[in-house]
């Protein structure tokens, strides 16, 4: 995809150039700068005072959840779960700050927001759609039957902030598993029956790998492997001209490529090449960045593009901007020059 060279390039780019955030990322992961470094040290204390961090942060309510997150909603809903509304709330905002280095062992708000997510999980390992009170005020669980992609969301975030071998959610990782079809995907019930499908689907499937990406369990390598197979099978049953979007029927394509790189997932396959391929046409070599080509969130429309404005604010969220555009590419390009 790119050659020495040319990270190295961009990797001086966002020493220079990139927000906080992304320049601790760019030490951690591309330039591997020792933790305990006054470099590393100083960055990290940036990134705590970063304005988008510190907003999120903000917006975290006093028994550690988020009920309206980085993204306005109309009105304030104070009806919210961990999991809805989607993308303002708690295992949505999760994922966020811990791709960013936050985790429960360097963050009290981080392991509050945990406890908060946990009173919702069941002795089984699931998790509560929702909670009412009893006529005598005590606090009972409602649990709708959980779908696979339900209960992914959940486990990617109590991942993404270091709890993914906390034996505390192994029953909810074997919930997952056991839920896993053979073609390597997941499928909700709902939709298995609705439209009798017989094979799973990519939407479920995404959040399924990423469950089990960010668990960082060797434990669920081969079921892992699984996962991202039937996505890039997905992939290559498809018109090159559809997958060449940055978001398309549930897949997260720079994300996946990411995690396909680290896997060390095949990238010579075809589909896999012919987004690599595009992603380089916005590539800008003589300054050593990523800019993002393509419409404003803003123009995103459901009956055009299949995905509305309100989601694409989520799923590009911390992606298309140039540095953290430039910081992926850079970080799926070293990925793939080291195998």
């Amino acid at each position: 995809m790119l050659d020495k060279r040319q990270i190295e390039n961009n990797i001086s780019w966002l020493v220079s150039h990139a927000s906080s955030p992304v320049k601790y990322l760019t030490h951690k992961y591309l330039l591997k700068t020792d933790p305990s470094s006054k470099t590393m040290k100083d960055l990290w204390v940036e990134v705590k005072n970063d304005r988008q961090v510190k907003s999120l942060f903000f917006k975290q309510r006093s028994d550690g959840s988020w009920g309206n997150g980085p993204y306005k909603l109309k009105t304030l809903q104070e009806d919210y779960t961990p999991f809805t509304p989607k993308y303002v709330t708690t295992v949505w905002i999760l994922p966020i700050l811990g791709d960013l280095g936050f985790d429960t062992n360097n963050n009290e708000r981080i392991r509050k927001a945990c406890e908060y997510v946990m009173s919702y999980q069941c002795p089984d390992g699931m998790f509560y759609r929702r909670k009412i009170k009893d006529s005598i005020t005590n606090v009972k669980g409602y649990r709708q039957p959980t779908h696979p992609c339900d209960l992914s969301i959940y486990l990617t975030a109590l991942g993404s902030i270091g709890l993914g071998e906390d034996k505390r959610f192994a029953k909810s990782y074997n919930q997952l598993l056991r839920m896993q079809r053979r073609d390597g995907g997941w499928v909700s019930e709902f939709h298995k029956q609705r439209f009798n499908w017989t094979r799973s689907c990519p939407w479920v499937s995404y959040f399924g790998a990423s469950a089990l990406y960010y668990s960082r369990n060797p434990e669920y390598r081969s079921q892992l492997i699984n996962a991202f197979n039937f996505l890039v099978w997905h992939l290559s049953i498809k018109e090159e001209k559809e997958i060449r979007r940055f978001y398309y029927h549930g897949h997260n394509m720079v994300k996946e490529l990411l995690m396909f790189s680290e896997c060390e997932i095949d990238m010579s396959q075809k589909p896999i090449r012919v987004l690599l391929e595009w992603l380089l046409t916005m590539y800008h070599q003589e300054e050593g960045f990523f800019k993002y080509q393509g419409k404003p969130i803003s123009r995103f429309a459901q009956r055009q593009d299949g995905v509305s404005a309100r989601v694409m604010k989520y799923r590009l969220y911390h992606l298309i901007e140039t540095d953290w555009f430039t910081y992926y590419l850079s970080r799926i390009a070293l990925n793939i020059l080291k195998h």
